[in-house]
């Protein structure tokens, strides 16, 4: 991140603490249960998610009255995971565990009908 000295912009603050409620645990919320997590007033809450709903962030279930992440979401992510390198993000990870264990390190991906395998060898003493 750069360093430079500014401050943030807080309703996208705000909005953002609306979107990290969710969680693996916690997929579904009612609004109550979002301002409490987030801190953050009901009725901010509720215009943060109209918002967030218009625009296919999150979705209402009105049987439920429960809001849970949207499908536009997931194309956000996919757009992170188009461009990351897992091998080159975790090399430095695995080459430090290799160093401290001088154990074998290896990780496996699937990628489309393949496995990426990345390993180090143990050392002979």
């Amino acid at each position: 991140m750069k360093d430079i000295h500014m401050n943030s912009i807080r309703t996208i603050d705000r909005a953002i603490d609306v979107l990290q409620a969710f969680s693996a645990k916690s997929t579904a919320l009612t609004i109550e249960e979002i301002s409490k997590i987030s801190n953050i007033p009901k009725n901010t809450v509720y215009r943060i998610l109209y918002t967030f709903e218009r625009r296919g962030l999150v979705q209402f279930d009105a049987d439920a009255l429960t809001y849970h992440p949207g499908l536009r979401l997931l194309e956000f992510s996919m757009l992170k995971s188009s461009t990351l390198d897992v091998r080159q993000e975790a090399e430095p990870f695995l080459e430090e565990l290799h160093s401290l264990t001088n154990e074998t390190v290896l990780m496996a991906l699937p990628e489309e009908n393949e496995i990426f395998t990345y390993s180090k060898r143990k050392r002979k003493s």
